[in-house]
């Protein structure tokens, strides 16, 4: 299945072209385009239930420790006496003191041990989200890349078999993520490294304000590059069985020639998106806030589906 060639030598001759494109292509084929963007949707919310459980069942024994030991803290000794009064158990109050969430020395955990482990257990919890949610959004970007190869090739496209071809090619899509978001920190982390240099400049603040703009401009111009070069890493890999680096490279080779078209399409698509959400919101908005809310959905579905295209 190697489209690429083709479909990079025949590109459509303006915007307006790649426009109606999407359109006819999302005409006939809206329905398995729909149940792909669907089950990434209902994929994604699954996935962030689970990890939502799964971080208040390890989170809530140290935060029960810390709300309880600050209560502790603050409560003056003759309340709990009022405690035990309150709740008709006499020693009640003793929980907070020599119960389960005793955090004193006597247990041999001072606060700082529970503050260390707490930030250890809270940067595994943000690594783990951030690992399991774009794995999930790799299976389905290949997916839906692969649909769409199927529909260029002139077939109709199967959302079963394109899951399938998203989770076998995952890795390889979720290497490209990873590079992707490694070179975009990279970049942020020289903007970053430049403002705090100019902080230690004796300059004006109106002056530190225009140099961060203009920085800012300039770092962008990479980034935005770098994102047009990247068009078609995904597809090579999923339909043409690249790695990650080789997609990059495969990616670099046909998108060469049309930087500014495709920057000028992907803007064109942001902004008739966004024409349309206003437009939608105006419209539905005065019909409450379950049309709203549906409308919202379905111009969100239509946007992910279309994007690839």
């Amino acid at each position: 299945m190697d489209f690429s060639n083709q479909l990079f030598d025949n590109a459509s001759l303006g915007i307006d072209c790649v426009l109606e494109q999407g359109c006819q292509i999302f005409a006939a084929h809206w329905k398995p385009l729909v149940i792909i963007t669907f089950l990434r949707i209902l994929s994604i919310s699954g996935t962030f239930f689970i990890l939502a459980l799964f971080t208040f069942h390890v989170t809530s024994a140290y935060i029960q420790q810390k709300l309880v030991s600050s209560i502790a803290e603050i409560m003056p000794n003759n309340s709990r006496y009022l405690l035990d009064y309150s709740v008709g158990v006499s020693g009640a109050s003793r929980l907070l003191l020599n119960g389960n969430y005793y955090t004193d020395n006597q247990n041999g955990a001072d606060d700082s041990d529970i503050d260390a482990k707490f930030i250890i257990i809270v940067m595994a919890l943000v690594v783990l989200w951030t690992f399991a949610i774009s794995l999930v959004i790799s299976i389905f970007d290949g997916a839906m890349y692969h649909a769409l190869a199927q529909i260029y090739a002139g077939s109709a496209p199967s959302p079963i078999k394109s899951v399938e071809r998203g989770f076998a090619k995952k890795w390889n899509v979720y290497g490209f993520k990873l590079l992707y978001s490694c070179a975009i920190i990279g970049l942020m982390a020289v903007y970053i490294g430049v403002i705090i240099g100019l902080a230690s400049v004796q300059a004006s603040f109106s002056v530190r304000i225009r140099v961060s703009i203009a920085l800012f401009v300039v770092l962008m111009i990479p980034r935005v590059l770098l994102s047009a070069i990247c068009v078609a890493v995904i597809p090579a890999i999923v339909v043409e069985g690249k790695s990650a680096v080789q997609g990059f490279k495969r990616s670099l080779i046909l998108s060469k020639k049309f930087i500014c078209f495709i920057l000028c399409s992907e803007l064109s698509y942001r902004v008739v998106f966004w024409i349309a959400a206003i437009v939608l919101d105006l419209i539905l908005g005065f019909n409450g806030f379950l049309f709203g809310f549906l409308g919202k959905i379905a111009l969100l579905i239509v946007m992910i589906t279309f994007e690839p295209m």
